[in-house]
């Protein structure tokens, strides 16, 4: 069992050492696009993976129908070229000014 674990340990460290990967981490704001949304409806892209979510005290292996929360933070391994796409998966709504126009 402890060469098991010492193996995963190594390959985790070749993965956050990868000039190519980093982790996010990122807490979901009342008006962001993944809250209320489940992982698998998230339409993240291919080279990103939810890896965690913390909430509150509890920590959460994600699955496709963890349904994420105002609060949640997640913590997603991704390639480099694609950290944008993923900033702009967990951002907030942009607001309608139609309400605004029409006053």
């Amino acid at each position: 069992m402890r060469r098991e674990e010492a193996r995963q340990r190594a390959e985790q460290s070749r993965v956050v050492n990868d000039a190519r990967a980093q982790f996010i981490d990122t807490t979901l704001a009342s008006g962001s696009r993944a809250a209320g949304r489940t992982v698998a409806k998230l339409n993240l892209p291919r080279p990103a993976v939810l890896v965690s979510i913390r909430r509150g005290r509890d920590l959460l292996i994600p699955h496709g129908d963890t349904k994420l929360r105002t609060g949640d933070v997640v913590t997603l391994l991704c390639e480099r070229e694609c950290i944008s796409e993923v900033q702009i998966a967990f951002a907030e709504k942009k607001k309608s000014n139609f309400a605004k126009d029409s006053e």
